[in-house]
């Protein structure tokens, strides 16, 4: 249990871990296709940080659990819990894990390059969400379909689509 290829229906990851070590717990949609939890949840997947999941209906599929609302009144996901505390808001969460967990992988690099850079600005943070969907969609397409630039300097959202400003990408 924990182990294996990540899926909609898993309960636990533990990337090696002991249960019992596991500090985080995502509360994401029952249907996987909120695209702000799916946000999250490709984020602790890639710097394979050990969680539980909770799944939640969305408003459109029923009234959430009284659990889940006293824990988050405003009902909003994802939430994520770490060492008892719960946060909301997907890049609040996103931020919190690279501050938490910041040893872990490539793209945790590169989150903390555009946040060092650019603050906290919306430009930067909207540029690294485009870098990250293009970043996955290179994961799960045939490289020769999408070649985006990886070069953890660039924030050119254009990258992807190969006219990237830096040069790393042409």
């Amino acid at each position: 249990m924990g182990s294996g290829p990540a899926h909609n229906d898993a309960s636990l990851r533990l990337f090696g871990a002991q249960e019992k070590d596991v500090r985080v717990t995502l509360y994401r949609d029952m249907a996987a296709w909120c695209p702000y939890c799916q946000k999250v949840w490709l984020h602790l997947e890639e710097k394979q940080i050990p969680y539980r999941v909770v799944k939640v209906p969305m408003r459109s599929y029923g009234d959430k659990p009284s659990s889940f609302l006293r824990k988050v009144p405003s009902g909003l996901l994802p939430a994520l819990e770490l060492d008892g505390k719960l946060h909301t808001e997907s890049l609040d969460i996103m931020k919190l894990m690279e501050s938490t967990f910041p040893t872990v992988l490539f793209f945790a690099n590169t989150f903390t390059l555009l946040v060092e850079e650019g603050g906290h600005s919306g430009v930067h943070l909207h540029n690294w969400h485009s870098y990250f969907i293009w970043y996955y969609l290179l994961r799960v397409t045939p490289t020769r379909l999408i070649t985006p630039c990886l070069s953890p300097s660039c924030i050119d959202r254009n990258c992807a689509k190969r006219r990237c400003r830096c040069g790393a990408g042409q």
